[in-house]
């Protein structure tokens, strides 16, 4: 999907569970399920593989998910 359109798209879909709701629709709510692409940083494998002292890396430390799109997070 293109990004411009993804975030109302959220809007209409809990707008549209909104209305289902009050409507006494045939449906029970009670998730909704949103997949979306996530990454990790890692450290890099070619420092290991040289001969060198390595180096205290923050980054290793924190394993933080980040979002490929904002509007997903």
């Amino acid at each position: 999907m293109p990004t411009e359109v993804v975030p109302p798209m959220y809007n209409m879909l809990l707008e549209e569970i909104k209305w289902a709701i009050e409507e006494k629709e045939p449906y029970s709510f009670s998730h909704y399920l949103i997949l979306s692409k996530t990454y990790a940083e890692v450290a890099s494998k070619l420092d290991q593989e040289e001969s060198r002292p390595k180096k205290k890396n923050k980054a290793a430390k924190d394993s933080n998910t980040f979002y490929f799109h904002p509007e997903d997070e």
